[in-house]
């Protein structure tokens, strides 16, 4: 959840045309294409889903709600981070078929993911030498060996000579410089960064803590039926598709005095 607050959020409606039902992928990217065709000339987009879509938020007009990064599929996430909001993709190719993807809205990442780190640094210019910023390196990359989470931190990088450490406190991952930020927002709580280099020296990062705004506020019940709901709306949706595939209709006809 920590991990998810700091992202984007995606309003989005789907297409999705399933290459097995469609005969395999050419045929499910042909179809995409001609539904493409069909929608920038006018045509209705939940029209269009109820009709073809072999998802299961056909049902809904392709309605998938609000969805995080996360959620989707890389291929998926990669288009949509290039669409505007109120444009249509391109068909998306997936492992099982081809996307259709509507963007309704997008909202940036709301909620502060607050990070607790420890440094230590080895203080170089911008304009040092490649060998100098090599052996600082060096040195840093051994030091590194050495630490475990935040734990006797500043006392293990003071044993190292030119190492300054110290304690950075909490902070706004949003406030971080770029690089300092990517990095703590990927690094679990005990960890250490490789050396980062800046503008004023080269840099490892311990992270204490990491907290999140969405995540204050709930206990492990609601967290544990948070995840559950989640792993049941992915067997749904599954399930859903699975019996889109496998339903035949019968038709029969009207009998006498029906």
């Amino acid at each position: 959840m920590a991990a998810e607050a700091n992202k984007p959020k995606y309003l989005i409606s789907e297409v999705f045309i399933d290459a097995g039902k469609a005969g395999g992928m050419p045929q499910a990217m042909d179809e995409a294409n001609q539904l493409v065709g069909q929608l920038h000339q006018g045509a209705q987009f939940a029209s269009v889903a109820r009709q073809f879509s072999t998802d299961a938020t056909a049902a809904n007009g392709g309605d998938a709600g609000w969805l995080t990064a996360g959620e989707l599929d890389p291929e998926v996430r990669a288009a949509v981070d290039a669409l505007r909001p109120g444009a249509l993709s391109a068909p998306i190719a997936v492992k099982d078929g081809v996307y259709i993807i509507y963007l309704r809205e997008r909202q940036a990442g709301g909620s502060a993911v607050l990070i607790d780190l420890k440094q230590a640094a080895i203080a170089l210019p911008a304009d040092a030498p490649q060998a100098d910023v090599d052996a600082a390196r060096a040195k840093l990359e051994a030091l590194r060996g050495q630490l475990h989470g935040c734990d006797q931190f500043e006392t293990i990088a003071a044993k190292t000579d030119g190492v300054l450490a110290g304690d950075l406190g909490e902070a706004d991952a949003k406030d971080l410089a770029p690089a300092f930020r990517d990095a703590a927002l990927a690094l679990s709580v005990g960890d250490v960064s490789e050396p980062i280099r800046s503008d004023q020296g080269l840099h490892l990062l311990a992270v204490c803590s990491k907290r999140s705004n969405t995540a204050e506020g709930l206990n492990h019940d609601q967290i544990e039926n948070r995840l559950m709901g989640e792993q049941l709306q992915m067997i749904n949706k599954r399930e859903i598709r699975d019996l889109r595939n496998s339903a035949s209709i019968e038709l029969r006809g009207a009998q006498a005095g029906s």
